[in-house]
């Protein structure tokens, strides 16, 4: 199932499990009983002042009796062009509930290789970079990163930490009218 989220607090929670050697750990992302397999924003463009404002927020509630967010709750593998959005998160001061704030700051922009616009842009290795409009085909904005939780075993005391699978959000605005 996937969540299209626009401008609105959305409330899921989060089952996660002991990893077992040999197989793949899958945490349940579930809303109101149902498994979430992706997440969508939706942005509108920015036409208007009022779109600036626009932001969307996740609230994940730990359901798991004995597990609890770690640190900002998030460790990002790959923001892809992330000058478009802000996303900031807040782990509740028990620990139980993360909450994820993603923000739209303007208009799709993409960063082109200044030095040879038809090569793929290695930002770990570029300094000249020109700004783009995105084009519709690549208007998706993919935010890939891990829960970071933990696990306060009752007979040790011993804090055990884990990381999910990559959940992943997806940003998208509908494309630019020329």
């Amino acid at each position: 199932m996937e969540i299209n989220i626009n401008n609105n607090s959305t409330t899921f929670q989060l089952h996660p499990t002991f990893p077992v050697k040999g197989e793949k750990t899958v945490w349940q992302t579930l809303q109101n009983g149902k498994a979430v397999d992706s997440l969508m924003v939706t942005f509108d463009n920015h036409n208007s002042a009022i779109n600036f404002a626009q932001e969307a927020t996740l609230i994940l509630e730990m359901a798991v009796e004995g597990w609890s967010f770690f640190g900002n709750g998030i460790e990002y593998c790959q923001a892809i062009d992330n000058c478009n959005y802000n996303l900031r998160s807040y782990v509740s001061s028990d620990n139980k509930t993360l909450v994820l704030k993603i923000a739209n700051v303007g208009q799709t922009q993409q960063f082109i290789n200044a030095q040879n616009p038809d090569l793929p842009i290695p930002l770990d290795q570029v300094v000249a970079v020109n700004l783009a409009t995105a084009t519709p085909s690549d208007a998706d904005l993919a935010i890939s990163f891990r829960y970071v939780v933990q696990f306060a075993d009752p007979n040790t005391a011993e804090p055990q930490i884990f990381m999910s699978q990559d959940p992943g959000v997806i940003i998208r605005r509908p494309p630019v009218e020329r």
